[in-house]
């Protein structure tokens, strides 16, 4: 509703509601002229001018300053700061209003901070804001802007203290927005901007107390981001891919405010020093010790340092790795009924259709766990931890919510959440893994990304931002690859008739072997462990291993071979359906006994429209699911696959997009597995 106002009516709301009166005829019309130009015309963005020609584009001694970069072709969002705001945040930090007295480290981030390149994707419009999170595209210094809109002012505010103040002057290589305060996110690590936070005191030591915070003071990988990398890697038949050649690293945090803990579990408020540090910790603890005891455990019960420890467990099941922002928690784009837009890198966010979940492994390699992060499509489309629901089998619409959940809140009021290796978000309830919770989680198909298990991602904003190349050792959880293992990821073009969960797959190449981590599962029992698959000629085959040792894992089943046609092939009796239910569940039925599915009816061809559903590809080119193995699986316990090539061909293409493991009450329960 909010992002496509009148623009009158907009400049009007932004100009009422901001902070820094603009008198428009100080800013001339950009058209036909660079940003670069838009600037040296404007009068009252002459410091930006200065700093834009101080700072160069990288550490070379050739590298060409920003303003020259921004009088080049291409495409560019800016959210410049006007000559007030910058001359007062420079007296702050240097007691002088010329821009000129910031030092260079300083002066690079101001410029880097408030500009993002969208390479070949159309520069940003302020109805491509997000409502609330991260802008898709990070900016010149590797950082995710967030971004809120206020209803009540009609303004977006970047990083809690920049707002536009003017949008969308729009240049030959982009636009141009201004705003009223220089963008300049925060220095601080997760746990310290946690910490930082006025209502956020109780969680915040008690990730410090557990020493969680030590585990996160990271934000890249030094070695390999000062390393020389190759720049490019053609895969044949496939396109030349950009070799990823920055690491960052990161985490998200779950968090508690002050309040939720003191009206449900009676915990004291937190009292503070001068300096503003908790001086009642002890209290605070023994309060909340007996409830974490209560699901956890008593081991270790006076270390809470100790990863055995019920408060530690309590602690690292609000933790995970990636910098997700809000709007990153989950990942839409080809769901049923779904039309993401005018770009993939940046998908509207007004018109959800149904339930979209991602899963993610929680930090505590001893006690493995994961949540699911659901957001619904109707209301204000909150987003909710373990919510569980029963689904209407014709549009898979919620019937019945069996596990509310907890609702993750939009944002953290006035309080920053963007910190430099990371997000953190704010809950409304206490967060448990606790018995309940587990057995709800288990009695559904967890059915996960491949992506979702890979944290690196995300931090580097590389999902859905088209190919990508990786070396052998990017990802924590791929791993054990041999030298000659490939690693490239892809995003389907807009409007291709590609048949990837969430638009996005990979595929690996050479003579490759490589191990991947599974989602760690809820309760203990039999899992069906299935992955999908677009199948088509240019495929490859692979021996599947899977166990609970990555070392000494077991063969599941013979080589899977992904270049079978679903034309008359005995093996993969593939037919359409009928519209006849007790037709097509006998049809079905006669596919798993091959050890195949059809894909699921959930997600959709990626070309848009959401009107084609996976389920309905068959022929030369199908999209299946295959049944790898079944297993007992135990909760507490890791797993993993492994893929090893069976073909001497290294430019065949195996594809990795999406797993389930399903337990056994979904795949052989009294109620027939539905077809979503």
């Amino acid at each position: 509703m909010k992002k496509y106002l009148f623009s009158a009516l907009a400049c009007l709301l932004i100009l009422s509601g901001c902070k820094e009166d603009i008198d428009d005829s100080d800013f001339a019309i950009a058209t036909g002229v660079t940003i670069a130009e838009y600037v040296n015309q404007t009068p009252e963005l002459s410091d930006m001018a200065v700093l834009l020609k101080r700072v160069n584009l990288g550490q070379k001694a050739e590298a060409s300053s920003v303003f020259n970069v921004l009088s080049a072709r291409g495409n560019y969002t800016c959210f410049f700061p006007t000559n007030e705001s910058l001359r007062a945040y420079c007296l702050e930090k240097t007691g002088s209003e010329d821009v000129n007295s910031l030092d260079d480290e300083t002066a690079q981030l101001l410029v880097y901070n408030c500009i993002i390149d969208n390479g070949s994707e159309t520069a940003y419009e302020s109805p491509d804001f997000p409502e609330s999170g991260t802008f898709g595209q990070a900016c010149l210094s590797d950082r995710l802007l967030t971004c809120k809109y206020s209803l009540t002012d009609g303004v977006y505010v970047l990083n809690t203290t920049s707002t536009v103040i003017k949008t969308d002057i729009e240049a030959t290589n982009g636009y141009v927005n201004l705003v009223d305060a220089p963008i300049a996110p925060s220095m601080l690590m997760v746990p310290d901007i946690i910490l930082q936070a006025d209502n956020l005191k109780i969680m915040g030591s008690l990730i410090a107390e557990t020493h969680w915070a030590d585990s996160m003071q990271i934000y890249q990988d030094a070695e390999f981001n000062t390393s020389e990398h190759p720049e490019t890697r053609l895969f044949k038949g496939v396109g030349t891919f950009k070799i990823e050649q920055n690491r960052y690293l990161g985490y998200t945090a779950f968090v508690e405010t002050d309040d939720v803990f003191q009206n449900e579990w009676g915990i004291p408020a937190a009292e503070l020093d001068e300096d503003g540090n908790v001086t009642n910790f002890p209290a605070i603890l023994a309060a909340i010790k007996p409830h974490c005891e209560a699901v956890y455990g008593t081991e270790d019960a006076d270390d809470i340092t100790s990863v055995d420890n019920a408060v530690n467990r309590f602690v690292a099941y609000h933790l995970m790795k990636g910098k997700y922002g809000y709007n990153k928690l989950v990942h839409h784009f080809s769901e049923y009924g779904y039309q993401y837009g005018s770009y993939v890198t940046n998908p509207q966010d007004q018109v959800y259709t149904i339930d979209v979940w991602d899963y993610y492994p929680m930090l505590g390699e001893k006690h493995p766990s994961l949540i699911k992060v659901l957001q619904v499509p109707d209301g204000e489309h909150e987003i909710y931890i373990n919510r569980v629901a029963k689904y209407n089998d014709n549009n898979y619409l919620e019937a019945s919510v069996e596990f509310p959940g907890i609702l993750i809140n939009s944002d953290n009021g006035e309080n920053d959440n963007n910190a430099l290796n990371g997000f953190y978000h704010t809950l409304n309830g206490i967060l448990l893994y606790d018995q309940n919770v587990r057995t709800k989680l288990g009695s559904e198909r967890i059915r996960f990304d491949l992506c979702d298990m890979l944290h690196e991602l995300t931090s580097n904003s590389d999902r859905t931002m088209g190919y990508k190349g990786f070396e052998r050792g990017y990802f924590e959880n791929i791993f054990n690859e041999t030298e000659s293992t490939n690693i490239h990821y892809l995003t389907a073009p807009k409007g291709a008739n590609w048949r990837d969960y969430q638009g996005d797959e990979f595929l690996f190449s050479g003579t490759y072997d490589f191990c991947i981590k599974l989602m760690p599962v809820p309760v203990d029992g039999a899992y069906e462990i299935r992955m999908g698959v677009a199948m088509n000629p240019y495929r490859s085959m692979a021996q599947i291993y899977f166990g609970d040792d990555p070392n000494n894992l077991q063969p599941a089943g013979l080589p899977y071979d992904m270049r079978q046609s679903a034309t008359n092939n005995p093996a993969m009796p593939w037919v359409a359906d009928t519209g006849e239910p007790n037709v097509d569940r006998e049809n079905d039925q006669a596919l798993r006994i091959q050890g195949f599915m059809k894909a699921p009816k959930y997600f959709c061809s990626n070309d848009g429209t959401g009107k084609s559903p996976a389920r309905t590809f068959g022929g030369d080119w199908p999209c299946m699911r295959r049944i790898i193995t079944v297993a007992n699986m135990e909760c507490g316990k890791t797993y993993y696959l492994r893929f090893k090539t069976a073909l001497e061909n290294t430019d065949s293409q195996f594809f990795l997009d999406y797993f389930e493991l399903v337990p056994s009450i979904v795949y052989n329960g009294p109620v027939a597995e539905d077809i979503w």
